[in-house]
Order: structure tokens, then sequence, then C-alpha cells
């Protein structure tokens, strides 16, 4: 397989992130020095042909320096019937969220700028969205990424493990295993 035709001039400048729903794979990454946006592609035949789909803009004020920016893996909500993913800068505490709804077009549901938010992980469970940060520190929202709540703590690991699945989502930090259940949440998809 290779990578579509757009992106034959790109350098890939960060890790690229995965994600998979049932319609085929994601992948997002960072292609550019600047940082100021990241690319994505897809395919839908497991990896062996490849769509070149965007080039998503970042807020300016997010990513200030590409060896330390960072965004969360491709997550899928089925009950939303949306991507989510996340871009912020490491050590700073920015973060902007965006959905797209087929991963070519992408909407920004979120910028934070002083909220003392940087999400580095997002998982979805239902239309339950969860994410962590390199503190430790657990958020939720339910609005579709709009809007974040503070859940809780689960201790400093860089990073924080968050996944979802089996019937709930779990954290694992370095003192403490957090899940849904604690904080009263849904423990089945809703």
């Amino acid at each position: 397989s290779t990578i579509p035709a757009g992106w034959s001039g790109a350098t890939v400048a960060a890790f690229p992130q995965i994600g998979v729903n049932p319609a085929g794979i994601l992948v997002a990454c960072f292609t550019e020095a600047a940082g100021t946006s990241f690319r994505t592609m897809r395919s839908a035949d497991g990896g062996v042909t490849w769509t070149n789909d965007q080039s998503v803009s970042v807020n300016g004020s997010i990513v200030l320096a590409l060896n330390i920016a960072s965004l969360s893996r491709p997550t899928w909500s089925a009950v939303d019937a949306l991507w989510y993913i996340a871009a912020n800068q490491i050590g700073t505490r920015r973060t902007q969220v965006f959905s797209s709804p087929d991963g070519i077009t992408w909407t920004s549901a979120a910028t934070f700028l002083a909220n003392d938010m940087a999400l580095r992980q997002v998982v979805v469970f239902g239309s339950l969205l969860v994410g962590t940060q390199d503190d430790g520190r657990l958020f939720s929202s339910i609005n579709k990424g709009v809007n974040w709540f503070k859940l809780g703590y689960c201790g400093i690991a860089t990073p924080t493990v968050l996944r979802a699945g089996g019937g709930g989502w779990a954290a694992l930090g370095s003192t403490t295993v957090v899940n849904s259940s604690r904080f009263g949440l849904p423990t089945a998809s809703v």
C-alpha cells in the first residue's frame, strides 16, 4: 500500500495517530514543522488503498512548537456518528477539540486557550467523551466536545492510559485506576 498522492510532498512531523471504525481506518498527524495543521487520510479496505482527505487548521495559539505538539488518537462515536480528535501542546494548557462525521470535513467543537486543559487522549463511550491530560486529571463532555467538566484525578503518568470498551471506560495513572463506575456514569453504551 502507498500513501495518497496528496501526501507525496508532506513530511510526517510527529507520530501519526490511528483510529478505526466499522467503515475503515483514519490516520491523522502533523505534517509540517510549524504544527499549525494536521492531515488525515482514510482507508476503507484495511489499508490497501488510501484517500487523502484534508489538511485541518489548528488555532495558532494552540501549537507553538511541533516538537511538543500532540494529537489524540482519532476516536469514533457510533451514537453521535462522529470522529473526535484533540490537538494540544505538551506543557501548556491549551487544547482544540475537533469532530467530523466522515473523517473528511472537520469542525472545531471547542478551543481552550486559558482553561488549564490539555487533552492528550480522548475516548468515546456511547455519547460520553472522556479525556485525560498529562497531569492525570480526567475530563468529560456530554455535548459532543463543546463543554468539558473535570471528573477527577488518577495520578501522574506520562501518558495516562485511557481506554473504553467492555461496558465502561478506565484510566490508569501512576497511583490509581479510575473507571466509569466510580463516577456513577453509565456502565453500558447509551
